[in-house]
């Protein structure tokens, strides 16, 4: 929680800042490739893969010649398909992804 209000506070205070340089916005799409493992009781399944859709916004502003602030909202599906003799159980989650900030990447 205090990672999130950090970024947010960040943003809002290099945001009159960053947009006099040259700001840049920006999407991004492809796939995900989601996967579980379940183990209950002694028991192992691995259920099949789940396809599924990614895509996002992202800001990518300079906060100096060398540094850049990339902050950006994903949203991605994951999920599992287990199949059996009497049923099938498609499970799909969807998420809204705040990618971690990280240094060095």
């Amino acid at each position: 929680m205090k990672f999130t209000t950090l970024s947010v506070v960040l943003m809002i205070l290099l945001a009159p800042w960053s947009l006099s340089a040259q700001t840049k916005f920006g999407i991004s799409a492809g796939a995900s490739f989601a996967n579980v493992a379940i183990k209950a009781g002694g028991i192992s399944v691995s259920p099949k893969l789940k396809t599924g859709i990614s895509g996002g916004i992202f800001v990518v502003a300079p906060l100096s010649s060398t540094f850049s602030f990339q902050p950006a909202l994903n949203f991605v599906q994951k999920g599992y398909t287990i199949k059996d003799d009497y049923a099938t159980d498609k499970t799909t989650l969807n998420y809204l992804e705040l990618p971690k900030f990280c240094l060095p990447c």
